[in-house]
Order: structure tokens, then sequence, then C-alpha cells
């Protein structure tokens, strides 16, 4: 007991450790006056420019709000465009977005004006968004779409045996990693035969299992909020960006939940191959589903069949449609884009409005339509590679309530927290409401350690609870009845998606500042629309 202490504690310490680090993803901004680089953020300069140079994290579309302080007669270039700050009474906000390079904001006098002087102080620098980006090239995509058909092809050949099979998936898997990243995929390989090795050996062992979840939890942590000098290891592999080793989240959440079955005696005689062929499923491995070790060996299929090519081709092309077409065409580019809806929200200081509102809700869409397109590509990959892989998503959008929207949303992923967080978690502590806000807090802490997603887990979790609370008031027959009726389901639908829609100022917004003031404008927005159609 006490060795399993002083493990769980240690890599415990490890985690923290890497938690309090600097994130990598924190742009830096330096100011020049004449391409000198001054270490003040305020300049006073007569008859030159002022240039700030940005340099976002590695492989982050960053979106940058510049707070500064600049006098009427200056001009703004990005990147040797034009660029027209908001100004009110010399206060100014600028909007940029990079894409993982560093970007020039220059200042210059105007010619027009007497005043050969320039006042800026920069105020302040937040991130409003981001998202991980992995730009290769055009030859990068065909070389990997190639390698996926011929994959296909050979596993249709082949299926019948399954050791041959599985070893080609796997040896698929390992060559695009150690393609991406030599290093880390020298380390990935010690790191699975040592935890496959001790993890069968260890049913009842706590010390290897919480020794393989602390592990687990601290590369996390460690990639994602390591030290710069870590990541930057992995920033350049095969020729490009790529600051995170492809789905890594997905990846160590599989690790965890097979450790937890095998201290359980679950699965003991899963071999190495098998093993290694679960957790590096090519079609699984950079966005999910979750799936279990005992469901992706039963999900095998016996033989691949003329309606499972057609149902994974046809579900793969759901997919792209969605992605490339729905999602970044029509959804993304009005929302999210330079000089989209989001950059005039913030512009304006996310004062009240239906523009607020329509921001908002767009953002759910889009996140809804854009997770569930990579999860039909997953599907249909799969079913292609010869393996059924779970649905993730059951139409959220039509969901009545809270619960029923997260019975319907990323359901990989929230049945995972329930067998493994709330169930054990109600068993313990006897109490209903202390488990919502803990399976909330637990897939908050899965997408970032921030105090936006720390507010996100409030938001639902509370919403949880004070479902739990009302049922148990009015007892669950009423409820169900109630939720029977036509119009009660009418009313819950709409309902659902506000509430969900305003989470999503925590989730797409990623200074808390910023994302809080959203999130109140979200809701008196909606008060304030009733009062704006009687007017």
């Amino acid at each position: 007991m006490r060795h399993s202490l002083f493990a769980a504690g240690l890599f415990a310490a490890i985690a923290l450790l890497l938690a309090f680090m600097p994130e990598s993803s924190a742009p830096r901004v330096e100011l020049a006056v004449d391409g000198t680089p001054r270490a003040e953020a305020t300049a006073f300069v007569q008859g030159s420019e002022v240039s700030l140079l940005v340099r976002p994290a590695l492989s982050k579309e960053q979106r940058l709000n510049l707070s500064f302080k600049a006098s009427p007669s200056a001009r703004f270039y990005v990147e040797a465009a034009p660029a027209t700050p908001k100004c009110i009474n010399g206060r100014c906000q600028l909007i940029v977005v990079t894409q993982g390079r560093e970007v020039n904001v220059v200042a210059v006098a105007s010619h027009a004006s007497a005043l050969k002087t320039i006042n800026f102080q920069l105020d302040a620098i937040r991130v409003v968004k981001q998202r991980t980006t992995t730009p290769l090239d055009h030859e990068a995509w065909w070389f990997a779409g190639i390698g996926f058909v011929l994959l296909v092809i050979a596993v249709q050949l082949l299926h019948g045996r399954r050791v041959l099979t599985q070893w080609l998936l796997v040896g698929s898997a390992g060559a695009l990693l150690f393609w991406l990243q030599p290093l880390f995929s020298g380390l990935l390989a010690t790191f699975l035969g040592v935890s496959h090795y001790l993890g069968r050996r260890g049913q009842g062992s706590r010390l290897i299992l919480w020794s393989g979840i602390a592990a687990a939890i601290a590369i996390l942590l460690g990639f994602k909020y390591g030290a710069p000098a870590l990541v930057s290891l992995f920033a350049t592999p095969g020729g490009f960006p790529l600051a995170l080793p492809l789905g890594l989240s997905y990846f160590l959440i599989r690790l965890i939940d097979t450790q937890m079955r095998w201290f359980r005696g679950e699965g003991k005689d899963v071999s190495l191959r098998e093993y290694l062929c679960y957790v590096l499923f090519p079609a699984t491995l950079p966005a999910g589903p979750i799936h279990t070790l005992p469901g992706f060996i039963d999900g095998r299929l016996e033989r691949i069949t003329t309606e499972d090519r057609s149902y994974g081709i046809a579900r793969m092309c759901l997919g792209l449609v969605k992605k490339f077409v729905i999602a970044d065409m029509l959804l993304y580019a009005p929302l999210f884009a330079a000089g989209g809806l989001l950059d005039e929200v913030v512009s304006a200081g996310a004062a009240p409005g239906l523009d607020v509102v329509v921001l908002l809700c767009g953002a759910f869409l889009f996140v809804y339509i854009d997770f569930s397109a990579y999860s039909d590509i997953a599907i249909g990959a799969g079913r292609l590679l010869g393996y059924r892989i779970p649905e993730n998503f059951d139409w959220p959008v039509l969901a009545t309530s809270i619960r029923d929207y997260w019975r319907r949303w990323h359901m990989t992923l929230s049945g995972w927290c329930m067998r493994n967080v709330y169930f054990p978690l109600l068993l313990t502590t006897r109490n209903p409401y202390i488990a919502p806000f803990a399976v909330m807090a637990a897939v908050g802490m899965w997408h970032a350690l921030s105090l936006s997603w720390l507010a996100w887990a409030v938001h639902h979790g509370g919403a949880i609870m004070a479902q739990n609370l009302w049922e148990r008031h009015r007892g669950r027959r009423k409820q169900r009845e109630r939720a029977q009726l036509t119009w009660g389901r009418a009313l819950g639908i709409p309902a659902t998606l506000l509430f969900v829609s305003a989470g999503h100022a925590f989730a797409q917004i990623h200074d808390f500042g910023l994302a809080a003031k959203l999130y109140g404008s979200f809701w008196l927005s909606l008060l304030g629309l009733p009062l704006a159609l009687f007017r």
C-alpha cells in the first residue's frame, strides 16, 4: 500500500509540475522600433514606425486580439497589407489571425498629416480562439491517401488471416508515426511494450494501476502544457510542423481503460499484437471514437462483404462532405475566418445583441458537424479495414434535456466517463449531485486545463444537477409523463440547444475574461429578444 501511494504521489507531482509550466500555446510578442527590439511595450517614436512581431504557437491557428493606444495619424499594416483597427478615443483593437508562423504588425505615421509622431502603447494581447492544425502539403496528402488505399486493398485480400492483417495494421500505423516523428515512435513502442507486460501481470496491483494511469496523465500534461522546449522536439517532423503527436488524448484514454480492465482481471489473454492493433488502429488514431478493447476485438468482421465496402465508402464520403463543404465552407468561414462574425463581436466588446446569439449557436452547429464528420470518416474507414467502430453521435440537436443531450453527444467519451467516473463515485459517496460535476470536470480537463473549460464543466454539471433535483422533487413518474407530451418535447429541444450553445462561449473562446463576457451577453441577448420584437 505504501509503495502504491509513493508511486501515485511521485507521478502526481510530475503531472502537477508539468501542468504549471508555461503553456506552449501562448504567443510571444516583440516590440521593435526601427528594427531594434524594445523590451518595453510602450513606444513614443518621432518620424518612424513601430513593429510588432507576433510569434504564435507551433501548428496552431490563433486569433489574437491586440489592444493598444495609438495616435490618430497612425496607419496599420499586417504582413504589408493595410489593416484598419477599431479605435475609440485613441484606444484601438486589431484582430490578427495567425497560421503557426510569425506575423508582422506595423504602425506607420500618416504622410498626409503634419504629425510625425506615433504614440503606441500595447495594453494587452490575448488569444481569442485557437485550433490545432496539421498543414500537410499536397504531396503529403497524396502520399497518405494512396497509402490508405493500398492498406485497404491489402486488408481486403488478407482479411481471413487475422494475425497477418493485424500486424499489417500495426505496421502501417507505426510507419506513419515513424515518418512523422522517429523519436516519439521509439518512445511510444517502449511505453506500449512495458505497459502490456506489466498490465497483464498486474491484476489487483494498485502500484501498477496507478503508476500506469499517472504516467499516461503525465505524458498528456507534458505534451499539452509542457515547456516549449519539449514541444519543439516535435515541431518539424517529416518537413511540416506538427506540435503534438496525433490523437494523444484519445490514445491515452484507451491506455487508461485497458490498465483498469487488467487491474480487474479482464482481458489478460490479450496478446501484444491485439493490444497494439487496438491502441494504434489507423481509423481511430487521430480523433476517436473511443472504443474499448473488448468491443474492438468483438467488432472484427468475420468477412468483409460487398455491403461492408459500400457502407464504408458511403460513410467516408458523407464525412468528407460534412467536413469540407458544410463545416469549413458554410460554417467556419463566415463565423471564424478573418473579418467574420467572431471578429465583429470581439471588436464590439462582446456587447449583447443578436450577433452574439448567432455566433454561439453557429459555433455549436459547426463543432457538431465538424466532429461528427471525423467520426463518420473513422467509422467508414474502420469498416473498410474489417472492424465495426461504435457510433459517436445520435442526433444531439434533437435532445430534449441536458441529460438526454449527453446520451447523444460524444457517446463513447461520455459512456467511458459514466462507467469509470460517475458510477464509482456514486457508489462511493451515495450523492447524485457530486457525480455529475465530477464527470463534467473530467471531460473538461480532458480537453484542456484552463479556467474556460472549468467554467464549461460547471455550466453543464450544474444543469445536470438541477435536472436531478427537479426529477427528485416532482417524481420520476410525473417527469416521464411530462417528457412524453408533444409540447414538452417541442420546448425542450430549443431550450437544450440554446443552453448548450451558451456553453460554447467557454469551449470556443480561449480568453476566460472575454468568454465570460460573451456568456453573459448571450443570456442578456435572449432576454432582450422578446422586448425587441414588441417594440
